[in-house]
């Protein structure tokens, strides 16, 4: 995704387990282009985005401890209409539109809800 989603967190509980996630939703259903500088409706999107679109970032779960110590990335996060994607990015299916709401979401598991892989 350009730019590149990158937050920092605070204020979680250093020993206890979380999933964090990125939910990104678009504000209309429109198709945008780039025009005179600027972005205008171009008509209708090609196909309505069915259900939530979230990305649970690759590092979860884990302890509060950890998603504090560093900066969070979903640098391989890519918004798209296409699903074919040869360099390894996480694909979110969105039509074309500029305009999105992104909700970060930090879920707290017990110790039994993880699940050794």
């Amino acid at each position: 995704m350009f730019p590149a989603l990158k937050l920092k967190v605070s204020g979680l509980s250093a020993d206890v387990n979380y999933v964090v996630m990125v939910d990104i939703v678009p504000v209309d259903c429109c198709r945008y282009k780039y025009q005179d500088s600027r972005w205008v409706v171009a008509g209708k999107a090609d196909r309505p985005v069915i259900g939530r679109q979230i990305h649970v970032h690759p590092d979860s779960p884990a302890t509060g401890q950890h998603w504090m110590s560093r900066t969070l990335s979903f640098h391989k996060l890519k918004l798209t209409n296409n699903v074919v994607d040869k360099q390894g990015h996480v694909s979110i299916l969105q039509p074309a539109t500029p305009s999105f709401n992104t909700s970060i979401l930090i879920l707290e598991i017990a110790r039994s809800d993880c699940l050794d892989v």
